[in-house]
């Protein structure tokens, strides 16, 4: 019994190692037209965030890398403007109507953080922060 479940847990890790580094194909682009945009941001880290385009079946357009999009979980749509902010960090995203995307940071010190809220409003950006000027650079 304890020989059957060390052959198991070797041939487990020896299959985890594998995946590990066999090199990852890329994917082919698709052809057909967009569905929709997920964006992606990365908490702790930097240089991870990005828009990836779908098509409807789920295959990726365009994969649009943003470097500085980090914790992005406040969002809001309105009158055809996405916007999202981080919490933990003050780099925020706008897609206009014109599916556009541009990276802006709400305060002169993209230190601070803690947007509770935030949402397009009369051309602008209409946001809450709790003001909380980090020690800590996550960037």
């Amino acid at each position: 019994m304890a020989m059957a479940m060390s052959i198991l847990l070797v041939t487990l890790l020896a299959t985890y190692l594998l995946l590990c580094f066999l090199p990852v194909s890329s994917h082919e682009k698709s052809d057909l037209s967009a569905a929709y945009k997920i964006v992606y941001s990365d908490m702790f880290s930097s240089n991870k965030g990005g828009i990836l385009t779908i098509d409807e079946q789920g295959s990726i357009i365009h994969d649009e890398p943003l470097g500085d999009l980090q914790n992005a979980a406040e969002y809001s749509y309105k009158d055809g403007i996405f916007i999202a902010g981080g919490r933990c960090h003050n780099t925020h995203l706008i897609i206009g109507k014109n599916s556009k995307s541009k990276l802006i940071h709400l305060l002169s010190d993209p230190n601070y953080s803690g947007v509770m809220s935030i949402e397009p409003h009369n051309g602008g950006v209409s946001a809450v922060m709790n003001g909380n000027d980090s020690p800590l650079s996550l960037s």
